[in-house]
């Protein structure tokens, strides 16, 4: 069951009923696996990947990170957005992802830029008058040609897959998710990070979306 905005929902999990085992990795600049190098940490996760190749490793709720480089996405130093707005799923490149609940497709986008999503679904939902937005960044390109906006998906549909670096911006292959209350009118993006300036703003606005990945 997850928990959104106080409410109970009843889900399917993102990854589907792959008896995979969860394990909680903290990326922060607190965290006990802190690694001040991009490529260093980069190759850690990688190698956890591959050492334990029915783990996937979860984190990412806030947590402030070192390694947002890209001053054209993140920002300059006194205002930079490094604290992270959704969960990651970290695991092997094509794995399947799952529609959670009953969705409409609201927008779909290559994000190109280095660090950025690559490609990326927004969902839309609407339960009972609840509305609120999901977005799936690091993706690969198996859902193009095949989905479109405004595509109907119901609950438990593999509607994409994970991205490797060719198509996800760059990144060692891992799924990023997080729900979002209000677009912004934006289409196929919104901020996966925020400065310490806006997160009173993104707090309430991007809340914890862990319980869906369950």
């Amino acid at each position: 069951m997850a928990i959104i905005f106080n409410k109970e929902i009843n889900h399917f999990p993102i990854l589907g009923n792959n008896n995979y085992e969860y394990k909680k990795i903290d990326l922060s600049i607190d965290g006990n696996i802190f690694i001040q190098n991009k490529e260093k940490w980069e190759q850690f996760l990688e190698d956890q990947v591959k050492k334990y190749p029915s783990k996937v490793f979860v984190g990412g709720y806030l947590e402030q990170r070192f390694f947002y480089s890209n001053k054209n996405l993140f920002g300059q130093k006194q205002n930079q957005r490094n604290i992270h707005l959704g969960i990651d799923l970290w695991t092997h490149a094509k794995t399947a992802v799952y529609c959670p609940i009953h969705a409409k497709i609201h927008s779909m986008k290559y994000n190109g830029q280095n660090l950025d999503y690559g490609h990326t679904i927004i969902l839309s939902h609407d339960l009972s008058g609840l509305k609120f937005y999901s977005l799936y960044g690091h993706l690969n390109d198996s859902h193009i040609g095949i989905l479109k906006v405004n595509d109907i998906l119901t609950q438990g549909n593999k509607f994409c897959e994970i991205g490797d670096r060719n198509q996800n911006g760059n990144w060692p292959p891992h799924l990023h998710f997080q729900i979002i209350a209000d677009l912004q009118n934006q289409v196929g993006d919104y901020p996966g990070v925020c400065s310490r300036n806006d997160l009173a703003f993104f707090t309430k606005n991007c809340p914890d979306g862990s319980s869906f990945i369950y």
